[in-house]
């Protein structure tokens, strides 16, 4: 229990980092609320006769009644003394509290109960330790011929070119055509295309559609009948029959450049076919590097996670569900799919979703936290160059200042960027310690 002139408070703790706060304010001290109130509401008030703000206060409260004027009188006097409450008991809520009024009534002390979240103590076990015991765990990496072979298949890919034929399609053939999908008679959402094109082998449509393709020619409708898979993505129609109407446009034959040095110059600053595949064989090993490192820091978290104390906050559960909801919806729209088409595909709710997400929300909540806990314990902190230098980095995404001050909280972007500056150094420490470097 703490005591100050003004307030009495005890601390309860609930649990999952929830904590009860119970005040009570001296009735002399929450009379200066009162007063307080009554010259506000003085001050606001319109009489005839009287001047805005000019109205004696004994009318002014007759007018609003003793409620209204203690309502506001708690209000603001909760907000001062839980203030003082959390400082005397050296809290750090997360949100805003819960506030229940306990008693408030003329000539009584005012009491009331504020229950919320605080950061929780982070019980840290020997994280050198179990950095250094995963040495065995790091996996060296190289590139395989056959990764360089694809990436140039896909670069020759990306560059070949279609002539038109007339003869019947064969695969590798591309294929411009409309096309309908029925099921019981009805049209299926999502499954009917127009203009639409792909090339026979790339099972870019319906299981089996392709192979219904073969042989027909350009200018002919043709129609057949297709038994979906029951794992296929849209549920309207896996595991059943489908009608499909086909108008066969165009078919193109594909060409292929041949991957010599003329290629070579044609798509990049390499002179020799030699040179590209050395730099793609450069690019993807370092793709792999960074794939590893970060396969490689979260296995170390995970093990220290293992063995660290932590009530973790519900709260800070719940607003990193919302997040990694955010951040998917984000990354279906970039694609061009409507976020409640994507929902509509995959047969969820929004909330289903969400929770879904549940336990990896919950281990990024517990990894930040550990993150932050060493990092206080090293006094780890980037420098303000660094922080700044990063800024810069987001801000350079915008044409000019004026815009990017309408578009971003400058202080929430210094805040996001020492965080992501700690957390970096604090992963690359421990990915030092367990390397030896």
């Amino acid at each position: 229990m703490v005591h100050t002139i003004a307030m009495t408070s005890t601390i309860t703790q609930l649990g999952q980092s929830r904590v009860e706060l119970k005040i009570s304010v001296p009735t002399g001290e929450f009379q200066s609320f009162v007063d307080a109130a009554l010259k506000d509401f003085t001050a606001e008030a319109e009489f005839p006769g009287f001047r805005k703000g000019k109205a004696p206060a004994q009318l002014v409260q007759e007018k609003i009644g003793e409620f209204a004027l203690y309502e506001h009188a708690a209000k603001n006097a909760a907000m001062k003394f839980f203030a003082d409450a959390v400082t005397e008991h050296s809290l750090d809520p997360i949100g805003k509290p819960d506030v229940e009024v306990l008693k408030l009534a003329p000539g009584n002390s005012f009491e009331f109960k504020a229950v919320f979240f605080v950061m929780p103590d982070v019980k840290l076990p020997n994280y050198r330790s179990i950095a250094q015991s995963l040495k065995p765990e790091y996996h060296s990496v190289s590139v395989s011929e056959d990764k360089v072979q694809e990436a140039l298949a896909w670069l020759q890919k990306s560059r070949r070119t279609y002539t038109d034929v007339s003869r019947p399609a064969q695969t590798g053939d591309r294929i411009t055509c409309d096309f309908t999908i029925l099921e019981n008679s009805k049209h299926v959402e999502h499954e009917t295309q127009k203009d639409f094109m792909f090339v026979i082998g790339e099972a870019r449509v319906l299981p089996g559609f392709e192979e219904k393709i073969i042989g027909a020619a350009a200018g002919i409708t043709t129609s057949f009948t297709l038994t979906i898979p029951d794992n296929y993505w849209n549920k309207d129609i896996a595991g059943k029959i489908v009608n499909c109407n086909v108008v066969i446009k165009k078919i193109g034959q594909t060409h292929n450049p041949i991957l010599d040095d003329a290629f070579a110059k044609s798509i990049s600053k390499f002179e020799t076919m030699d040179a590209l595949r050395a730099n793609i064989a450069k690019g993807l090993e370092a793709e792999e590097k960074e794939k590893e490192q970060q396969r490689f820091r979260t296995l170390i978290l995970k093990r220290i996670d293992e063995k660290t104390e932590i009530d973790t906050p519900a709260l800070l559960v719940e607003r990193e569900q919302d997040m990694m909801v955010h951040e998917l919806r984000h990354a279906i729209e970039e694609t061009g799919i409507d976020w409640r088409t994507y929902m509509t595909q995959i047969q969820k709710t929004e909330d289903e979703i969400r929770n879904e997400f549940a336990s990896q929300a919950k281990d990024r909540v517990r990894f930040a936290l550990i993150l932050d806990a060493i990092a206080k314990k090293q006094a780890i902190e980037p420098t303000k160059e660094e922080i700044e230098q990063e800024a810069n980095k987001a801000l350079a995404r915008f044409k000019n200042p004026q815009e990017a001050e309408k578009t971003i909280d400058v202080t929430a972007l210094i805040s996001y960027t020492k965080s992501v500056l700690i957390n970096e150094k604090v992963s690359r420490m421990l990915e030092n310690i367990a390397l030896g470097k």
